[in-house]
């Protein structure tokens, strides 16, 4: 089991109150970073994505390839800015 943490850059002219805050449905997301945690807390990777300037939509960013809205690598990484901190090695027996 992994733990996924999501932060967000974005805004939304129409919220009124702190509670809107909580959740970025009906926002438009600039920028999003997925961190993901295995179950002894060890941080494994970062995902980076950044909104491509001619997206359409609202809500969480999506890859190259997905929905409204898309979202582009940041620092040009070709899989979204996916960031290994560490490998599992498995010795098979033969």
């Amino acid at each position: 089991m992994f733990l996924n943490v999501w932060m967000y850059l974005s805004y939304d002219t129409a919220e009124t109150s702190y509670a809107d805050a909580g959740n970025v449905t009906g926002d438009t997301v600039r920028q999003q970073e997925e961190f993901t945690y295995d179950q002894a807390s060890n941080f494994i990777q970062r995902t980076r994505r950044v909104r491509f300037h001619d997206a359409t939509g609202t809500g969480e960013l999506t890859t190259l390839g997905g929905a409204q809205p898309k979202a582009r690598p940041i620092l040009g990484s070709p899989n979204i800015g996916v960031v290994p901190t560490h490998y599992l090695f498995v010795a098979w027996p033969v």
